[in-house]
């Protein structure tokens, strides 16, 4: 008996093995890597070498850190900002004095192209993009098909955030208070605005406009946006808050800026305003504001928590009536995202 049981359950097996074989293609899955979806850029801690480039999915979920996993190895120390330029992503790692070059459909590295201290990468024109530094008084000039730097230009200071608008490049002296305006087909500095102090952030609002985000400076001078026209050298108006923090963030959508003072809370304003909102849109259960950005398709907002700075941050997402819809857990400070769909 024992042997015809053993003999048995041979052939049931040897059944279930040519009927699994023979089982139509469709029915077989197969994982591929896709990374497509919410990039999210984290910083890292200052001088740990633990930044990061994630890829979220909202339709599973998933999140993974896309660089390590397409090229296995580590990014570098503080991952400052992602750029996309003719199917490439231009990951600057500031502390790292470099800005890493990958495909977009698959994140293999392509270049790495040193520069000291680099903090974002502009494109101004077919072939050409600007890169802000820290530590240095010089904007470089990227040429994006050989991924070399031509030129620099002398602005004779440290530079951050950039916006092109008709013909110009409006580059916020870092931690400073007035905006370098650059000619950016003879690439001659042409002008300087004063705009407030703590330059914080630069978003174009229409062709023609720019709003600039001054954080102030706690007890010295209060916070302001200020709007900068393509037709004058000076600013046309301001939203005058009533304090001054040490950092903020801003974006555009649909009308109103969306801005915060690394407080848990989200303020809107029309991007016709001259007084600041009465209160906050959004108010977080806890942690702060380290990152805002607005999904341009269809308008939900994105809130980058760092919390403590050494262990995994979080990302909220907001739908466009202010309603908290999903949070997923990220890398080390996440401090902003953009969508790569």
């Amino acid at each position: 008996m024992k042997k015809i049981k053993s003999a048995s359950w041979l052939i049931a097996a040897l059944f279930v093995s040519v009927f699994s074989a023979c089982k139509p293609d469709e029915d077989v899955k197969v994982e591929t890597e896709n990374f497509e979806g919410v990039i999210v850029v984290n910083e890292g801690g200052f001088g740990k070498s633990n930044g990061s480039v994630g890829v979220f999915k909202p339709g599973t979920g998933d999140y993974f850190d896309a660089f390590r996993k397409a090229n296995g190895r580590p990014l570098g120390d503080v991952v400052q900002s992602v750029t996309l330029i003719n199917d490439k992503f231009y990951i600057v790692v500031n502390n790292s004095n470099k800005i890493e070059v990958v495909n977009k459909s698959d994140f293999k590295s392509v270049t790495t192209i040193t520069v000291t201290q680099p903090r974002y990468v502009l494109p101004v024109g077919s072939g050409k993009a600007y890169i802000s530094q820290m530590n240095s008084q010089v904007i470089a000039v990227l040429n994006t098909n050989t991924n070399t730097i031509s030129k620099n230009i002398d602005v004779k200071s440290a530079t951050d955030n950039m916006a092109v608008m008709n013909g110009r490049v409006y580059a916020g002296k870092a931690f400073g208070d007035r905006i370098y305006v650059i000619n950016d087909t003879t690439d001659v500095v042409v002008d300087s605005i004063i705009v407030g102090k703590g330059v914080s952030n630069i978003v174009n609002i229409s062709s023609d406009r720019i709003a600039v985000l001054c954080s102030g400076l706690p007890s010295v001078e209060n916070g302001k946006i200020a709007f900068i026209n393509k037709d004058s050298a000076k600013v046309e108006r301001k939203v005058d808050f009533t304090s001054g923090s040490y950092s903020g963030v801003m974006d555009y959508y649909n009308g109103n800026l969306y801005y915060s003072f690394g407080d848990g809370k989200v303020y809107s304003i029309a991007s016709t305003a001259t007084a600041p909102a009465a209160s906050p849109s959004i108010t977080l259960s806890s942690g702060s504001v380290y990152g805002l950005n607005i999904d341009r398709s269809n308008g939900d907002r994105y809130i980058c928590d760092a919390t403590d700075f050494n262990s995994a941050g979080k990302v909220y997402i907001y739908n466009n009536s202010d309603d908290l819809v999903r949070q997923f857990s990220t890398g080390i400070a996440p401090s902003k995202v953009i969508f790569n769909k």
